[in-house]
């Protein structure tokens, strides 16, 4: 469902289902990843980039962390770091 309503543009909706999602499995990427994605578009920045931070500690290997830093560098408008993470 939370794919559902990013689709349609229903990011907060969608944020809802994303943090059901990762307090059943916090360990997924993937799920971490909505997440992150989830809550850059509710303009929740510090926290987004605090779960990017997480992921890398975490999960350094992950694509989906190598995303979601390259996401926070470029919300913090560290373009050299944000093309270094991918």
């Amino acid at each position: 469902m939370g794919w559902w309503h990013f689709m349609g543009g229903e990011f907060a909706e969608a944020l809802d289902y994303y943090q059901r999602a990762y307090h059943l499995d916090s360990s997924s990427a993937v799920v971490r990843q909505f997440n992150v994605h989830g809550l850059m578009l509710n303009g929740r920045f510090d926290e987004a980039c605090a779960m990017a931070d997480t992921m890398a500690r975490d999960l350094p290997e992950a694509v989906y962390t190598w995303l979601c830093t390259f996401f926070k560098h470029i919300l913090r408008d560290e373009r050299a770091k944000a093309l270094e993470a991918v």
